[in-house]
């Protein structure tokens, strides 16, 4: 697990497939910029180390609560739940037709998933500013 901390974190929303029903539905990433800093927590020397480039986050398990006061309204399929596939608590988006868990492996890792290598998949998504804060997720690399 990781700890990063930025001043100025984001959520980047764009439109996808359901898996399941087919629907149209918005996911989100919550997504450190240039300059937040992340600590390995399973790395014996671990140290706060700046991130190098925009970057969506996997599995995010904690945010802080200032975060979490902010992204439900900005998008109302992304919260809290059990994932079976990862078997651990996370941030999940959530089909808004049939409510089916969309995890991060279908939106970061699968190449049709809307922030698979992103930015640099030159796909589109919508930012939105998220404020200060510290998450707790998979490490991101850098």
């Amino acid at each position: 697990m990781a700890k990063v901390r930025s001043s100025a974190f984001q959520l980047v929303i764009a439109p996808m497939e359901c898996f399941k029903c087919h629907a149209q539905t918005l996911v989100g990433a919550i997504v450190a910029p240039v300059g937040a800093e992340a600590w390995d927590d399973e790395d014996e020397e671990s140290q706060w180390r700046p991130v190098d480039e925009m970057m969506p986050l996997d599995q995010v398990r904690e945010v802080s609560a200032n975060l979490a006061a902010v992204l439900p309204p900005l998008l109302v399929t992304l919260y809290l739940d059990h994932s079976h596939t990862a078997d651990t608590e996370y941030w999940i988006n959530h089909c808004s037709s049939c409510g089916v868990p969309i995890g991060d492996g279908h939106t970061q890792s699968e190449p049709d998933g809307p922030f698979f290598a992103w930015p640099h998949a030159g796909k589109i998504g919508k930012l939105k500013a998220l404020g200060d804060g510290q998450v707790t997720c998979s490490m991101p690399y850098f």
